[in-house]
């Protein structure tokens, strides 16, 4: 017997990888229109470009831990409402623009564990999707 599935599954697939995308491919094409928002010189700004690499990098290994801990669905819960927090603070002010960059990053880390978990889980038949 053959599971269906609702007719936004594929959709929000497609979706939340334009979503995890986003907020670091336009990043380079706009830094100088942020540079000059926030009043500060583009070069204070080279990190921003670097950072989601570094935060993929330090936060990816405990992906699986926090999973273990609260579920992977709660996890891929407070991982949207991080992101959503995230983007949210970066039009803040500098600091906030790293903090967020930094909540964003590591909500993306996290996310690329718990999206081909919970696709499986909710469609055993095939090998993830």
């Amino acid at each position: 017997m053959k599971k269906t599935h609702s007719m936004l599954f594929i959709p929000g697939i497609i979706m939340l990888g334009i979503v995890l995308r986003t907020p670091f491919t336009t990043l380079p094409t706009v830094l100088s229109d942020i540079a000059t928002g926030l009043g500060v010189d583009v070069s204070s700004l080279g990190l921003l470009t670097s950072l989601p690499l570094l935060t993929f990098a330090i936060f990816s290994p405990f992906a699986i831990q926090f999973a273990q801990k609260l579920g992977i669905e709660r996890l891929f819960f407070l991982v949207l409402i991080a992101m959503t927090i995230g983007s949210a603070i970066r039009t803040i002010n500098l600091p906030f623009l790293y903090l967020g960059t930094i909540l964003i990053g590591a909500s993306i880390a996290f996310s690329m564990f718990c999206f081909p978990v919970l696709s499986k889980q909710i469609d055993r038949s095939n090998s993830v999707f």
